[in-house]
């Protein structure tokens, strides 16, 4: 084993024992140990042979893998650094683009959206508001009532997001995701003016974390909503606004002990009306959102 190489032996037992090592680029990432019982024979050079060739593949197969880990973490450090610095050009959503992909992420949870599609779904969230890049802080930190003309500049924000990302070749649900946002479900949103389904899932999920984060956050021009009040401007807006699906998933999250990692910095941050009586805040909450605007 010291010398890195593969042998056979005999254990103490008699057992015949066939050891492989798994090397990384650097040194030992595993190994392969083979037992051949006292009854059946030993273990032969040819068998030897075979896995030292088994090694052969896998030891770069693992290096392969721990590279691609590497290059994953370093995406996505990479595009949660750009997401701080464009949130760093208005003081009041300082953590805004953190905080709406975790509650996406929670949300992908609650709808049982795969491990893959929800780091998607977790990097669309970071790149939501890439576009005010585009915007001046003056216009993103005004206290008073936007002008017309600096409304309409605001609303090209995913337009000026699209245009930054369509070279990076992305997945289309992360495009969709990091553009759709303000899309609304009776097609009153922008920048395209989408209805219903035609909005992306990925759309529809960051729309409902992105505003609840908006109204949870204090602003130049109010001060942060209690989470229960939140919540209720999100409900009213069932179907009209929101997609009903990722409300109820939403708010399903933010009493799931599955969620309760992802959300456990973010939480603690917001206020409430009634912290002691919230779960059951939640639940008349959720029996609300299946039930409105049903005829």
């Amino acid at each position: 084993m010291a010398a890195g190489s593969t042998i056979i032996c005999t254990r103490e037992d008699g057992a015949s024992l066939l050891y492989s090592p798994i090397k990384g680029k650097d040194c030992l990432i595993g190994q392969m140990v083979f037992v051949r019982a006292l009854s059946h024979r030993p273990f032969s050079a040819s068998e030897k042979q075979l896995v030292g060739i088994i090694e052969n593949i896998i030891s770069p197969t693992f290096e392969t893998l721990r590279l691609y880990d590497s290059l994953q973490d370093l995406y996505l450090n990479t595009v949660k650094a750009l997401a701080a610095a464009i949130d760093a050009k208005d003081e009041y959503t300082h953590g805004h683009s953190f905080r709406v992909a975790k509650y996406a992420l929670a949300i992908g949870e609650e709808l049982g959206i795969d491990d893959q599609q929800l780091n998607d779904l977790e990097i669309a969230g970071y790149m939501h508001d890439l576009g005010k890049i585009g915007i001046s802080e003056l216009i993103l930190g005004k206290p008073g009532k936007l002008t017309y003309e600096e409304f309409c500049l605001i609303q090209k924000h995913p337009v000026f997001t699209d245009k930054i990302l369509q070279p990076i070749k992305l997945p289309i649900h992360i495009l969709e995701g990091a553009t759709q946002h303000h899309e609304r479900m009776d097609g009153t949103g922008y920048p395209s003016g989408l209805v219903g389904t035609n909005i992306s899932k990925f759309g529809r999920i960051i729309a409902v974390a992105d505003v609840f984060d908006a109204l949870t956050s204090k602003r130049p021009y109010r001060e942060a909503l209690p989470v229960e009040e939140a919540l209720q401007t999100l409900c009213d807006g069932i179907d009209t606004l929101f997609d009903r699906e990722m409300i109820i998933a939403f708010i399903s999250a933010l009493h799931s002990e599955r969620s309760k990692v992802v959300l456990a910095d973010i939480k603690m941050g917001l206020r409430h009306n009634d912290i002691q009586n919230v779960n059951q805040f939640l639940i008349e909450l959720t029996d609300f959102a299946m039930s409105a605007n049903r005829d």
